[in-house]
């Protein structure tokens, strides 16, 4: 740093104080903040409680509240001519229209976390991440999906790394599933296309089902454009890493990157990502590890991007250049408007004076004044 003069009005910037150089490309600028679904299980279900309220069409007692639900509904929804509550236990009440079944509720039904009132059909989302759906259209089309059973009501069936349905939507006469890597599936009846997903559709954060029409809405996070690290959450079965599950796929990705599983209080846990369009969109566990007892954190690489370097200065030297002698006060200040003194009116004993200063705790500005 060079000199600073020992006038009263002269003040010099710290330059070095934050310091960044780059090599070549950098990146882009990190993303604002996109909407987001959820990916840990098990999921969980509104806290607030609630009493439910209903009024109008009252022809088949949709509108007619059970007395039992005051102050313990965290939710609700209504289909056609039927309407639905969700407790603060997990468990589900349906009133109203049954011509279909969409008012029985599956005996034993617990540990919901969120339902949709359909046309005749009523679905509910477990917080282990599977779907139960009964009334309607629930058994009568080959768009199913495999992994949902048909005896009267649909139940999933466990995958080995379990099915991680975050969200659902119950249309006029078909259903919708939100995955937590983003994709959708759709089933049951499809007259008009409805359950016809986009193909390559990814990055889905919420869905909707017409309940009068035939048709389903998904909203897209949107992502600003440039490269963005992929992000992601352990799944643990008995002390083993089993899965892992996409929380943002990110954006860039030219290959696999490298992904690192550390925590947890276990070890040996590895995986790898598959990408597609540049997106991550899953993963494969190579070796589920051992012994862990919480989900560990897991790391995925960036994007592949031109390395940068930056530097930060947290202590500063300032060199002094003084009249023997002579009395001075130095003085510190962020703004230029405000100053304060840095240290105790001093009598020069040298011409030549180094002084080191935390940077944080100090102005990032610097002067120095000869007092009487």
């Amino acid at each position: 740093m060079s000199f600073l003069p020992a006038d009263s009005f002269t003040s010099v910037r710290i330059v070095l104080a934050s310091v960044a150089l780059s090599l070549s490309g950098l990146a882009s600028p990190f993303p604002l903040p996109v909407p987001t679904r959820p990916t840990v299980f098990p999921l969980v279900r509104p806290a607030r409680l609630g009493t439910v309220v209903a009024w109008g069409d009252d022809n088949v007692g949709q509108s007619t509240v059970p007395a039992s639900l005051s102050g313990v509904v965290v939710a609700v929804d209504a289909g056609t001519d039927h309407t639905a509550a969700l407790k603060s236990d997990g468990t589900v009440v349906a009133w109203g229209a049954n011509n279909h079944g969409q008012s029985i509720v599956p005996p034993g039904l617990s540990g919901v976390v969120a339902i949709d009132a359909g046309g005749d059909h009523t679905v509910a989302l477990k917080n282990d991440g599977k779907v139960v759906s009964w009334g309607a259209w629930v058994s009568r089309s080959p768009s199913i999906p495999g992994e949902l059973t048909t005896p009267g009501y649909l139940e999933t069936l466990e995958q080995p790394l379990g099915r991680d349905w975050v969200a659902i939507a119950a249309g006029n006469d078909h259903t919708v599933g939100l995955k937590s890597d983003g994709t959708v599936s759709a089933w049951d009846r499809n007259i008009e296309g409805q359950t016809s997903v986009p193909a390559g559709l990814n990055s889905v954060v919420a869905i909707a089902a017409g309940s009068r029409s035939r048709h389903t809405v998904a909203l897209k996070a949107y992502y600003s454009p440039g490269p963005r690290r992929a992000t992601a959450a352990a799944q643990m079965v008995n002390g083993f890493i089993v899965g892992l599950g996409v929380v943002d796929g990110g954006e860039g990705y030219t290959g696999s990157p490298k992904v690192i599983i550390s925590g947890g209080g276990g070890s040996g846990a590895t995986a790898t990502a598959s990408v597609s369009g540049g997106i991550v969109t899953g993963f494969v566990i190579t070796n589920p590890g051992r012994d862990y007892t919480s989900l560990p954190t897991v790391r995925i690489g960036s994007p592949e991007f031109a390395a940068q370097l930056s530097i930060e200065v947290s202590r500063v030297n300032v060199n002094l250049k003084v009249v023997l002698g002579k009395k001075y006060q130095l003085e510190t200040s962020n703004d230029l408007a405000v100053w304060a003194k840095s240290r105790s009116d001093f009598v020069a004993q040298e011409e030549n004076i180094t002084q080191e200063f935390v940077v944080s705790e100090v102005g990032t500005y610097f002067r120095i004044l000869e007092v009487p």
